[in-house]
Formats: C-alpha cells, structure tokens, sequence
C-alpha cells in the first residue's frame, strides 16, 4: 500500500492527458482530483484544499496565468506547477511573475514529472 503523498488538483483539458496524469500520479501516491476548465478548478480550489495545482497554460475557457493568480488568491500557499506544451521561454517567464512555483514543458518522462512534483511539495513544506 502506498502511503498519500499529498492532494493534488490536475488541470488539463485533453482527456487522454488527463487520465494518464491521473494514473501515473495515483500509482506514485498522490490523490488526485481533475478539472478541465478554469471554471471547474476554481470551483474546487474554493472546496477543497491542495498540496499542488498542476495546470496547464491553454484550456478551454480560459488561459493558465489567469487562473494561476486566481488560484493563489484562494489558496496562496500551495505551489502551482505549469505542465505544458508551450516551449516558450515568455510564457514560462510570465508564469513565473504570476506566483507559478515551476514551469514543465511536455513531453517529461513519468518518472521526471513524479520527481519534480515531490522536489516541489519537499520545497513547500520546509
């Protein structure tokens, strides 16, 4: 049995994508909950707290860096990962100023995403 490594609120709006971020992260320990619009992360970041946002920086109905301020508004202290196929160096730059933690691009190994994820949830608690 492994032990939960902590909560996290996944946010990318292809559902392949979706489900193996999911998939790889529960087999690695983490719970795992999944939004596919700002509007439905939002409304669980108001519900429930999180020990990370991963998100990516284009959905649906809205762009990442927005969502990254909101989402540090509601819940300030926990790290927001971008994990992302847009490999520009503005964006990650951008992201950054808006409170992001760290800025991924796709594709990363399993075993890559998994270690950041831990490097950033070690970082956020000591």
């Amino acid at each position: 049995m492994v032990l939960n490594k902590g909560r996290i609120l996944s946010i990318e709006d292809d559902d392949d994508n979706s489900m193996l971020i999911k998939m790889l992260l529960e087999d690695n320990g983490f719970e795992v909950m999944r939004a596919s619009t700002c509007a439905a992360a939002l409304e669980h970041a108001k519900e429930t707290d999180f020990d990370l946002f991963l998100l990516d920086s284009r959905l649906n109905d809205g762009h990442g860096i927005e969502l990254c301020l909101q989402l540090r508004e509601l819940q300030p202290l926990t790290p927001v990962a971008f994990y992302t196929g847009v490999a520009d160096s503005n964006c990650a730059a951008e992201a950054l100023r808006a409170g992001a933690t760290d800025y991924l691009i796709k594709p990363l190994s399993a075993r890559a995403l998994v270690q950041r994820i831990e490097n950033i949830l070690v970082r956020a608690q000591g």
